[in-house]
Order: C-alpha cells, then sequence, then structure tokens
C-alpha cells in the first residue's frame, strides 16, 4: 500500500507545469469551497482521478485528497470560531461523533463500491436543492428559541450519517452538514457554517487516520496542493463573512446543483 502512495508522487509531481498549475488552481477553489458551503472534493477529485492514471487505487486518491482539505477545513474552522458564536457544548460532542463515524466510513471504502451510494444521494441532493430554492427565507435568520430535545437528537444522527458518508466518499458532506443545521436544528446559514466547518475538520481527521494508517496518502502532492487550498481557505471565509446569509444561500445553491450535476452523471455513465 505505501508502494501506491509512491506511485501517486510519482506520477502528479513528475507532471509538467503546466498540468501541476491546473491542480493548484483547483485547489485554491476547493479550498474555498469548503470555507464556505462545502463541495470542494467536487473540484479536486476529478481532478487527480483524470491526473493519477489507473495504477493508483481510488482509497489512494481520496486520502490524499483529504490530507490537503484537512488544512483549509481547519483554517476555515479557526477562523470563523473567531467571528461567529459557537454552541460548544453542542458542537464538540457532534465533532467527536463526527470522527468516529467518518473513521468507519474510511473503512468501507475499501470494502464496498462507492458507486452503491451514488444514487440515493442524486435524489436527495434533488430534493434539497428543491426544498431550498422554494423557500427563499431558509436560513435567512436563527430560530428564536433553541431547538427542542427531539431536534437536538435527531441532528446528531443525521450527523453521524453524513459522518459515515463523509469519510466513506466525501463530496458534499460539508453541504449535507449545513442543510441539517439549517433545516433540523434552526441555525441561520452563517452559524451553520462555522459548526459544519468544526465538525467538518473532525471528519475529515478521523478518515485520515484510516488512510495513513493503511499507507493511502501521498503527502508530497498533498502538501504542494494544501499550501494552495489554505488561500482558497482565506479568501471563502472573507467573502462568507462580508456576504452573509443571503449570499451563502445562493452558493450553497450552486454547489448543490453541481453535485447533482456530477453525482447524476456518474451514477447514468
Amino acid at each position: 500500500m505505501l508502494h501506491e502512495a509512491g506511485i501517486l508522487s510519482q506520477s502528479l509531481v513528475s507532471l509538467s507545469l503546466l498540468a501541476l498549475l491546473f491542480l493548484c488552481v483547483c485547489a485554491i477553489a476547493a479550498g474555498f469551497l469548503n470555507a464556505t458551503v462545502g463541495g470542494g472534493g467536487l473540484v479536486m477529485l476529478p481532478a487527480q482521478l483524470a491526473a493519477a492514471g489507473p495504477q493508483v487505487s481510488i482509497p489512494t486518491i481520496f486520502g490524499t485528497n483529504k490530507f490537503q482539505a484537512l488544512f483549509g477545513n481547519a483554517s476555515a474552522a479557526l477562523g470563523f470560531s473567531r467571528r461567529v458564536p459557537i454552541e460548544w457544548s453542542f458542537v464538540l460532542p457532534c465533532a467527536a461523533l463526527g470522527t468516529a463515524c467518518s473513521i468507519f466510513g474510511a473503512t468501507l471504502i475499501n470494502q464496498l463500491p462507492a458507486s452503491v451510494l451514488r444514487p440515493l444521494i442524486v435524489i436527495l441532493l434533488t430534493l434539497i436543492a428543491l426544498y431550498t430554492g422554494l423557500q427563499p427565507n431558509l436560513g435567512q435568520q436563527a430560530r428564536s428559541a433553541p431547538a427542542g430535545r427531539h431536534r437536538r437528537w435527531l441532528t446528531v444522527l443525521l450527523i453521524a450519517i453524513t459522518s459515515v458518508y463523509e469519510g466513506f466518499f466525501g463530496p458534499g458532506g460539508g453541504t449535507f452538514l449545513m442543510l441539517i443545521l439549517v433545516r433540523v436544528y434552526g441555525m441561520d446559514f452563517l452559524s451553520s457554517v462555522a459548526h459544519s466547518k468544526i465538525i467538518n475538520f473532525a471528519t475529515n481527521t478521523g478518515a485520515l487516520v484510516v488512510f495513513a494508517w493503511n499507507g493511502r496518502i501521498d503527502y508530497m502532492l498533498g502538501g504542494i496542493l494544501a499550501l494552495f487550498a489554505l488561500v482558497g481557505s482565506h479568501i471563502g471565509l472573507r467573502v462568507a463573512m462580508k456576504g452573509g446569509n443571503r449570499l451563502i444561500r445562493w452558493l450553497f445553491l450552486g454547489i448543490v446543483g453541481a453535485l447533482i450535476l456530477k453525482l447524476g452523471w456518474d451514477t447514468w455513465a
């Protein structure tokens, strides 16, 4: 398995300057998306799959992608926690649960094909896009009263399910977390971004432990892309804080639509 990581490093770092530049631009875009509405994997995974070639396993590509995404997620989580009030008594247990569930999901990727989940995800994303688009006030203001016990438990359950998906497949996991926090828990979009970044960082860390243990990470390529992901994350943080709930809602709809097209095409193909 360590040999696979070595193949990935040789095949990607030895690319032409133009190809490597393309991957770095994709990392900036992925960092920007991950810092706002999630979905950075929608950009990076296809780029890395195209560059790696058939000799590199899917888990190795996923592991390298999660390694570079970890730094952008950490930067976004830290930045939002300094600017947006965080409900730590709620988000820390969710983050711990998310870590355990993502470890389980990352273990599954060596057992099951990712295509098993794609049809269901396409249907769910379509419903989410329709629901959000038809309710213009969704996520513009937080619920005035704290979420009741049943809503809190439902939120925790959905976060656990999403965390398994995040470890297993990845793209759109942060977007799902945002929707759960807005619709079920009652947060506004800006607060949901801040809390989802903390949970997303935890899920990314859990999955990364599994990939690292199995030698599924190209640290050389991941380190290069992580630097550019940090740039994108910094830009995304500033845009999210300046644009507020309205901008994040439109970004959310945009990335959900892109996910539907991408995963729908993968399923059909």
